[in-house]
This record gives C-alpha cells, sequence and structure tokens, in this order.
C-alpha cells in the first residue's frame, strides 16, 4: 500500500528533475520523450522543454487514501487467512484445486463486487466505518468453528452432519455476541454525532448562514483567489467561478470581496448592517452620521 501511494510520486519527481532540471540526454532526445510520455498529461508534441504549473502539480499528487478500501482488504484478507485453517492438507491436488477457487472468487470480487459497488464509493463517512465495523464479527465468527472442525478431522466427533450443525451454529452465536456488544456499547457511550445536524427550527440554515454569521469562508481566506477576482478574474486557463456562484462565496455583506483578516471583518461592512447583526433586535443609535459610510477594505 506504502508503495502503491509512494512509488508513482517518487518517480515522477525523478522524471520532471531528469527532463527540466538536469536535462539529461538533451532537449528532445528520446530518453526525454520516453520519460515525458510517462508523466500524467504530459504527451502534447508541442511540449518539448517545457511542462506547465498543472502538469508538475499533477505529477506530484499523492493517491488518494480510501479509507473503504483499506477497511474491505482488513475484512477480506483477514477472512482469506482464517479460511487457511479450515484448508490445510499436504495433497497436491486439493491444493491446486484451492488455489483455482480463491483465484475464481478473487475474480469475481475485484470484477463485480469492488467494481460495481465500492467502486462508486465518492467519500468515506462515519457510516462506512460503522459498516465495516459490524463486518469485522463475521470476520471474528470464523476462529470458534475451526476448533468443531479440527474436532471431526482428528476423529474425536464421527458424525459428520452433527458437526456441520455446530459449526453453523457456533459461527452465528459468535456474531450475534459480537453485534449485540456493538449495541451495547454503543447505549452505554453513545453516539458523539448525534446533535450534529440538529437545527433550530429543525431545517439546516445552510453555508451561506453560516458565512454571515462568521464572516470567512474558504474563498476569502485564499488570498491568491481573492487577486484573481479583484484583478484577474478573466485570465485564459485561469477563470474564476461565474458572477453568480461568487455572490455566493463571500458573506452578503462583503461589497467588496475582499481578503478576510480576523477581527478586522469590519472593514468589508456598513456599520449599520453590522450594528443590526450584532444588536439582537435592539434599536441602533448611530452618534455620528459621518461614520456609517461604506468602510471596505480596498488594499
Amino acid at each position: 500500500e506504502v508503495a502503491n501511494v509512494l512509488g508513482p510520486v517518487m518517480f515522477y519527481w525523478v522524471a520532471l528533475r531528469g527532463v527540466y532540471v538536469w536535462k539529461i540526454g538533451g532537449d528532445g532526445s528520446r530518453f526525454q520523450e520516453l520519460l515525458r510520455a510517462m508523466l500524467p498529461k504530459s504527451r502534447s508534441q508541442t511540449q518539448h522543454c517545457h511542462v506547465t504549473a498543472r502538469e508538475a502539480e499533477k505529477a506530484q499528487i499523492l493517491m488518494p487514501l480510501l479509507l473503504w478500501m483499506e477497511y474491505t482488504y482488513v475484512v477480506v484478507f483477514a477472512w482469506m487467512a482464517f479460511c487457511t485453517f479450515f484448508l490445510a492438507s499436504d495433497m497436491g491436488s486439493t491444493v491446486c484445486g484451492l488455489l483455482f477457487v480463491f483465484s475464481v472468487l478473487f475474480y469475481i470480487w475485484q470484477r463485480f463486487v469492488m467494481l460495481w459497488m465500492y467502486g462508486k464509493a465518492t467519500y468515506d463517512s462515519e457510516d462506512s466505518y460503522k459498516a465495516f465495523i459490524h463486518v469485522w464479527g463475521f470476520v471474528l465468527g470464523i476462529l470458534p468453528p475451526m476448533s468443531v472442525w479440527w474436532s471431526y478431522r482428528l476423529n474425536e466427533i464421527i458424525e459428520m452432519n452433527f458437526v456441520i450443525l455446530m459449526m453453523v451454529l457456533v459461527f452465528l452465536v459468535v456474531v450475534l455476541v459480537y453485534q449485540y456488544g456493538i449495541v451495547f456499547i454503543g447505549w452505554e457511550v453513545g453516539n458523539r454525532y448525534e446533535a450534529v445536524d440538529t437545527f433550530e427550527g429543525g431545517e439546516d440554515p445552510g453555508y451561506a448562514s453560516i458565512m454571515d454569521t462568521h464572516g470567512y469562508s474558504w474563498w476569502n481566506l485564499n488570498p491568491i483567489y481573492v487577486l484573481k477576482c479583484r484583478y484577474c478574474p478573466n485570465e485564459p486557463q485561469y477563470e474564476v467561478h461565474a458572477e453568480e456562484l461568487l455572490k455566493e462565496q463571500w458573506p452578503s455583506y462583503f461589497q467588496s470581496r475582499g481578503f478576510f483578516e480576523l477581527g478586522k471583518e469590519f472593514r468589508h461592512e456598513q456599520r449599520e448592517s453590522w450594528e443590526q447583526r450584532h444588536s439582537a433586535g435592539a434599536k441602533s443609535e448611530i452618534r455620528n452620521p459621518l461614520v456609517s459610510s461604506t468602510m471596505s477594505f480596498e488594499g
């Protein structure tokens, strides 16, 4: 897993340095063309000695960490390892047959289950973690039936039907104990996220309400994006969002769409508006009308 994540990035780093910094083999050489062809989105024949900032950035991005895939490996690989205790044999034909069955099942799992079910997941949530915690009970449940199976192989239990019935019952009991144990722990500890989505009035006020309350968002805390919106919003290939979307990226009272600085948010808002938001319904008393002009941060 570590090599899967770090391997491509390390290779791309060497390729970028070799082609665009060290210039190994000289510009336009076959060796440089080969390395450049291996870089992501760097196969354009018109760019022989240059790489865009986006291409260099993409070449140095780590592979995304998909927790649901890691959870799947923990469950599936552990379950397969435990299955070998049932299938231990010194007969070559039996081992080859079991390996063939495993290869078929693994192909079905990767080709259909992972592609059609897990492959559609785009994000991980608490529900994903809870689901695999419950599934882990089936992995632990396979351990106790092993003792019943080996009792049969050692001729301590003779009847095969009785062995199968006992293994199924033992497996179900272990799984039920595990699942009810999780339920009891949940009752005792409680869910720390129970009140996260509980809003006053029962409705989510939305992200715009949060921006108006706190005064900041991802957009007005990003100085580069603020400068792009101010001075070069229509730069080719680097255009900012459309005007209707820009209105949703700043609080409604940020008239200048400037950069947010903690403690200086009052510079972006008219005094009357600020007093109305912070007076909690009290009447605003503006003593000096000259101060009520727009105080916007234009720098």
